[in-house]
């Protein structure tokens, strides 16, 4: 599509709908002044002028919102006020064009250059590894970005034509290079974003590696017959601070912390939208994403179980997950086993109680919340309950539920 060029900091009308402007104002999205005023002086029925900067920041913060909410109703609406800044973003350009940066150029000009470069280096060195493997034109197995970061990327101008158009529509079929092309343009519009935009470009790097290494590992996985891990953990995770106990008791084979975490996530019944991280006797691991570059923080992928539990002494391991409700797991090692020709593993052996919902609070509040739906005369019930979206049952488990996500993952 050819933009139109205007004037620099020219203004554009940004059409929304009541209900939208409300949306964009609440606290959640914590849009600067700057862009809040414009919003609120304007009349209903009249567009909202904002200048193409501004439409790109506030781009960036509903964005980050949707990525980071789990309710669905929630996610459409903000999908749809991002298609209306795009529509615009995409149609118009300033009459002097930003000067491009090359990755590998910009060290000293961004903050954010560095992380840029090693997320750039990092996506390379896969799609090395995937031409090697003759797997570049292999379409991936699932695309893993929703409307919301798929909105993200289509506000890159970097990005291919052809991709753009997949991108677009409801199930992109990308092959295994274009989401590696897809990651590269990523770590360059990083250089030049606000950071709050940033944000939400890191989350969806963060989903386009994780997909990524996964095709190119899977390609490197033993073929059926191969030999098999000889060791399998039993795993007790057990979340803190709530009586009676909600737990897990899994088999893994050795496998990276990384993968240990996509195993918790699915035992207990969390939906993987929040960050994490392990501590393990006082050393911290995480997601090797370009914003944790900077901290005292070890990538999770490269350590396996086998280097924690050495048989020297019981190591103490905490899985902390959402760090603003701050849930705690302890990580025990019950024992070891060796593997069982028929079995596949990772497999959930037994456990007890639901997964608390997603964005409660935190254990304290969980157990507010338990108390508001118990009771149908307690004051929050009712919103309680129309925010869970009907009932809520605490003692509800299923070793097979949990097995068939298992495989499936």
């Amino acid at each position: 599509m050819r933009k139109k060029c205007i004037v620099k900091n020219e203004k554009l009308g940004l059409r929304l709908t009541l209900a939208e402007r409300k949306l964009i104002l609440e606290d959640p999205i914590h849009i600067h002044d700057e862009i809040a005023d414009p919003i609120r002086a304007t009349l209903t029925g009249a567009s909202v002028l904002l200048t193409l900067d501004q439409l790109e920041d506030l781009g960036g913060h509903v964005a980050a919102e949707a990525n980071h909410t789990t309710d669905k109703k929630l996610r459409k609406k903000l999908d749809a006020i991002l298609s209306i800044i795009q529509g615009l973003l995409e149609s118009h350009a300033d009459e002097e064009p930003p000067k491009s940066l090359k990755i590998e150029d910009a060290q000293r000009e961004k903050p954010l250059a560095k992380q840029s470069v090693q997320l750039a280096e990092r996506a390379a060195k896969l799609l090395i590894g995937a031409e090697q493997l003759g797997i570049k034109t292999k379409p991936v197995a699932r695309f893993p970005l929703p409307g919301a970061e798929r909105a993200v990327l289509l506000m890159i101008p970097a990005i291919d034509e052809n991709i753009h158009k997949k991108l677009a529509t409801l199930k992109p079929k990308l092959t295994v290079g274009e989401v590696g092309g897809l990651l590269m343009a990523v770590a360059e519009a990083m250089i030049d974003a606000h950071p709050l935009h940033c944000f939400a470009l890191i989350m969806t790097a963060k989903r386009l590696m994780d997909c990524l290494e996964a095709e190119v590992t899977g390609a490197l996985e033993p073929t059926p017959g191969s030999a098999r891990p000889s060791v399998v953990y039993r795993l007790r995770i057990t979340l803190a601070d709530i009586e009676p106990a909600i737990w897990r008791l899994v088999d893994v084979p050795d496998c990276s912390l990384g993968e240990l975490h996509d195993v918790i996530q699915i035992a207990m019944g969390w939906q993987n939208s929040h960050m994490h991280q392990f501590i393990v006797n006082g050393e911290y691991y995480g997601q090797a994403t370009p914003g944790d570059l900077d901290l005292e923080i070890e990538d999770e992928d490269g350590i396996r179980l086998s280097q924690i539990f050495t048989g020297k002494k019981e190591p103490r391991i905490i899985y902390e997950y959402d760090f603003g409700d701050s849930w705690q797991h302890e990580i025990r090692l019950e024992k070891t086993l060796e593997t069982e020709p028929k079995v596949k593993y990772p497999r959930c052996i037994d456990g007890a109680r639901a997964c608390p919902p997603e964005d409660v609070g935190g254990a304290w509040d969980y157990a507010d919340f338990l108390e508001a739906m118990a009771d149908p005369k307690h004051e929050r019930h009712r919103d309680m309950k129309e925010w869970i979206g009907g009932k809520f049952d605490p003692e509800k488990f299923s070793v097979d539920e949990v097995n068939r996500e298992l495989r499936k993952g």
